[in-house]
């Protein structure tokens, strides 16, 4: 099954690329990536691995070209993914688009689920890129965290008095 879909960012190719291929660091301006280590510098045959939602993804970079195209390949309990990511700088910003290309056991069993979650998924991806790029959030080189706010973190209604009271950052 294969999924595409861009968008236009109000940037330019150079600090896209920088957002992009940080993958340590997906976690901090998307919601779909939980934690994302890369064990190695940007480049075809680097590894890499991360957790999206409960789903554990070993993955490899298949294609690292500087400010025109990003490509990885991974792989999850009954599913075999490629992500490939094209930069394209044009007026107005650039455009980046994304394929996904998704196969495998679970595809076959689920695949109108799969088919939805994915269109889903790689909307939410653009968006959250171009939203963290736009608002400047991201410099070219340097990614700054989001602060994640504070929560008041309770037991609920009849178990409440097994717990002190406390405020947890999450």
């Amino acid at each position: 099954m294969i999924i595409k879909d861009e968008i236009l960012i109000a940037r330019d190719s150079t600090a896209v690329w920088d957002l992009l291929t940080d993958i340590s660091r997906w976690s901090r301006w998307t919601r779909l990536i939980n934690r994302a280590a890369v064990y190695g510098p940007i480049k075809a045959d680097t590894e890499f691995k991360c957790l999206v939602r409960k789903w554990d993804l070993d993955g490899v970079i298949i294609e690292a070209t500087p400010e025109k195209s990003f490509a990885i390949d991974g792989q999850s309990s009954g599913l075999l993914l490629r992500f490939s990511w094209e930069i394209q700088e044009q007026a107005g910003g650039t455009r980046v688009s994304l394929t996904a290309d998704v196969s495998g056991w679970l595809v076959a069993l689920f695949k109108r689920k799969v088919e939805r979650a994915l269109i889903d998924d790689i909307f939410t991806w653009l968006y959250a890129l171009k939203t963290t790029l736009e608002r400047g959030k991201v410099e070219s080189g340097e990614i700054q965290a989001r602060q994640k706010p504070k929560r008041r973190v309770t037991a609920p209604g009849p178990l409440r008095f097994l717990f002190k009271k406390r405020s947890d950052e999450e």
